[in-house]
C-alpha cells in the first residue's frame, strides 16, 4: 500500500499494487487518463447495455464488469484495514480496461479469487462463454471510445468533492494487475 499526497489535494492510497512506487510518490491520476472513479463504472455499464449495446445476457454464471469492480475493490479495501464506511468519503480509482482484461482471464482459467463455492465452479457452456466474451469485447470498444470522458468527469467530481469539503476525502487508488 503507498500513502501520498494527491495532486487532487487529498490523501491518496494506492490498493492492491505491486508497482515499484515509492511511499510519498504522487500518483498522476489528473494525466493518466485510464483511471477513472469506480463508482462510474456502474451506470455507464447500465446505460450502454439498457441501450442494447452490449446485448442481452441471460446466463446465471454472468457477473456485469461493475460487480467484478465492487469484489475487487471490497478486497483490496479489507486487505488494507479500510472498511466499506471509510468509502462515504472516498473516491476509488481504477482503470476500467486492465479490470476488463483480468476478468477476461480469470473466467479462460476459471479462477475465483474468492474461492467461493458456485462463482465459476459450474463451468459455463460454450454458448454462455461464448456470449460473455462477446459482450466484455463490446464493452471493451465503449470503454475505449468513453474513456477520456469518463476521466474528466471523475477529475471534475472529485475537484468538486474537494472544494466543497470540510474533510479530507480519501483517492483509493485500485491497482489491477495478474495474480
Amino acid at each position: 500500500m503507498t500513502v501520498s499526497a494527491s495532486p487532487l489535494g487529498h490523501k491518496t492510497v494506492q490498493l492492491g499494487s505491486n508497482s515499484n512506487n515509492q511511499a510519498g510518490e504522487v500518483p498522476e491520476i489528473v494525466r493518466n487518463n485510464s483511471m477513472i472513479d469506480g463508482a462510474i463504472l456502474k451506470s455507464f455499464e447500465e446505460s450502454v447495455r439498457s441501450k442494447g449495446l452490449l446485448g442481452d445476457y441471460e446466463s446465471g454464471n454472468f457477473y456485469p464488469l461493475w460487480f467484478h469492480y465492487e469484489q475487487e475493490r471490497n478486497i483490496q479495501i479489507w486487505r488494507n484495514g479500510y472498511s466499506l464506511s471509510d468509502l462515504s468519503d472516498a473516491t476509488v480509482w481504477v482503470d476500467p480496461l486492465a479490470l476488463l482484461n483480468k476478468v477476461m482471464q480469470r473466467k479462460q482459467a476459471g479462477v475465483n479469487p474468492l474461492t467461493a463455492p458456485g462463482y465459476f465452479d459450474s463451468g459455463p457452456s460454450d454458448t454462455d462463454d461464448g456470449e460473455s466474451n462477446r459482450y466484455f469485447s463490446a464493452l471493451g470498444v465503449l470503454l475505449e471510445k468513453a474513456l477520456p470522458h469518463l476521466h474528466a468527469l471523475s477529475v471534475v467530481a472529485a475537484q468538486c468533492a474537494q472544494s466543497t469539503s470540510v474533510v479530507e476525502s480519501l483517492q483509493l487508488i485500485l491497482a489491477v494487475g495478474n495474480e
